[in-house]
């Protein structure tokens, strides 16, 4: 398999904590020790969940052991371990339920208080705003695997200089705009893909159209997309 295509393609179901580790293979970040080192921090991270992934599904004598020597002052016998195990079990899934819902209820929180936020400093919607929303159209909208790709990429290129959080897109029927904090004044790149070619304008006064050919290729105008977002931050 074609190793460009499959990173294309594994792009999307990158997690924000790993935009950073994916930013050091670019070639301005490129280093040996650096990598090694995540390298070898991840394998044991990657290591420590799978054992803690085993022990939530089917806890062991020792584990549940050890958090009893930490709650239980008798004697830890077979069969007060045994006795345990399924309180142990139980107690692991009810807090991982609890901080997920918590985490959600926050995100949706946090979201909820951006959109107002947003919506009480713009006043005024500029002319490029009022083209946007004529343009769009629900129904005939459809956001494709490479406009997320794009997107991704910027986010990609530009978590050296701002939260990968600020970065966020808005989908038209002629081009698919990336923007910072959700504001269509702050708008980064605009990116136009079709059959015959792709290509992307950036937010400069000299707006010269880029021509590419996968979104992974944006990583190569890091300096360029970086230099607009700087405007924003």
């Amino acid at each position: 398999m074609d190793a460009k295509p499959f990173l294309i393609f594994n792009i999307l179901h990158v997690k924000e904590h790993q935009i950073k580790e994916i930013f050091k293979f670019t070639k301005e970040n490129f280093n040996i020790d650096n990598i090694s080192s995540s390298a070898y921090e991840l394998k044991y991270v990657n290591l420590i969940k799978q054992f803690l992934k085993v022990q939530f599904d089917n806890p062991s004598e020792d584990f549940v052991k050890y958090i009893l020597n930490n709650v239980y002052d008798g004697i830890k016998t077979r069969t007060i371990i045994d006795r345990f195990t399924p309180t142990v079990k139980n107690t692991l899934t009810v807090m991982i339920n609890e901080r997920v819902t918590d985490k959600l209820n926050d995100a949706l929180n946090t979201s909820s208080e951006s959109k107002v936020t947003i919506k009480e400093r713009v006043v005024e919607k500029d002319t490029a705003e009022q083209e946007d929303v004529k343009k769009k159209d629900d129904d005939l909208i459809i956001t494709t695997p490479e406009e997320l790709e794009s997107y991704a990429m910027i986010k990609v290129v530009s978590s050296s200089i701002i939260d990968s959080e600020r970065i966020f897109y808005r989908d038209n029927r002629s081009y698919f705009n990336i923007l910072v904090d959700d504001n269509i004044r702050k708008w980064v790149a605009r990116v136009y893909l079709n059959k015959s070619r792709n290509t992307f304008t950036l937010n400069i006064e000299e707006k010269t159209t880029i021509e590419f050919k996968n979104p992974i290729d944006l990583l190569d105008y890091k300096d360029q997309i970086n230099e607009v977002i700087s405007k924003f931050n």
